[in-house]
């Protein structure tokens, strides 16, 4: 009995752990799609097609995104920088420079996760870490060698 307790009690503290293990997002990541959602419905996607480009890297303390958009031949950028933490998927963003100066000095809270190669972003999140689905965005990167 104490055996099988036992291995119930590694057995789960191990799920528990490797789900809320950090992971390293250090590097060059390009963005490979977003996509707007709202009221369920997709408002807003691209894929990177040649109308958008997007970078963002992130050092062990710092982030710095940098890119660009053409829809419907309007040209628009994007950049910003700041620091930022991460704790297994939560992971938050303190705003130094923004192409919006009204984001400059907030704080982003972001849901990250990393399948594979992919590195996907969903924001807004609410301060319990959830977000809504049918209200959100998608932002998709894979790492640049």
């Amino acid at each position: 009995m104490k055996k099988l307790l036992l291995i119930s009690f590694l057995f789960l503290y191990c799920n528990l752990h490797s789900q809320s293990q950090d992971f390293s997002i250090v590097g060059t990541w390009k963005q490979v799609s977003f996509e707007v959602i709202k009221n369920g419905n997709s408002v807003s996607t691209s894929t990177n097609s040649g109308n958008a480009e997007q970078l963002k890297s992130w050092s062990n303390e710092y982030f710095l995104f940098v890119g660009k958009t053409i829809d419907n031949n309007q040209l628009s950028y994007s950049f910003g920088n700041g620091n930022y933490s991460l704790h297994g998927n939560h992971y938050t963003e303190m705003i130094n420079v923004h192409v919006s100066p009204a984001y400059e000095g907030k704080e982003l809270k972001i849901h990250m996760e990393l399948n594979g190669d992919t590195l996907t972003q969903i924001f807004p999140v609410k301060n319990d870490w959830s977000y809504d689905i049918e209200n959100c965005w998608i932002e998709k990167f894979v790492k640049v060698e």
